[in-house]
């Protein structure tokens, strides 16, 4: 039986349970991630400060564990456009379909609750998995830059939409 994906707003203890817990991926994060609990208080106050338009959910695998973020970027009601973004919290978490799962709930979630039309995705040239799970949701590349912020030497961001 295949488990079941959900996504919810976190609690403050579930935030702090999955930042404590992040290991991020090394094609996407080339410095040291360390925890720190004051951090990801103001982070978190933060983030729900800002839940009208950019609201972001845990991704919680039967009901219980959070094994990633999810979020919903820049959400406007009248151009009716956002960006989604997925974290996973680890690389047990990754090659499962969780995160195609979970898009697709975000996908919905968005179109559904927020009235969003188009949506935005960026992502790194060297993220396959993530240009994977972007292809298969339909979503077309529109656009490649050239970065250089914290990639060695450089790198390619890649911008997709799904109309």
């Amino acid at each position: 039986m295949q488990s079941a994906i959900s996504l919810r707003p976190f609690t403050r203890s579930e935030y702090h349970h999955f930042y404590a817990h992040y290991m991020p991926d090394a094609v996407m994060m080339t410095e040291q991630y360390l925890y720190r609990r004051s951090y990801a208080d103001r982070c978190f106050d933060y983030e729900c400060r800002q839940q009208d338009w950019h609201p972001i959910f845990g991704i919680f695998l039967d009901e219980q564990d959070c094994i990633g973020a999810l979020s919903l970027k820049f959400a406007d009601a009248d151009s009716k456009t956002c960006e989604i973004g997925i974290i996973l919290r680890d690389d047990t978490c990754k090659g499962h379909g969780y995160g195609t799962r979970a898009m697709q709930q975000g996908i919905a979630l968005a179109r559904e609750v927020y009235g969003i039309r188009h949506i935005y995705a960026d992502t790194s040239d060297a993220n396959e998995r993530m240009k994977h799970i972007l292809v298969k949701l339909d979503f077309h590349l529109t656009a490649r830059h050239v970065i250089t912020l914290g990639m060695e030497p450089e790198a390619n961001l890649l911008r997709y939409v799904l109309e």
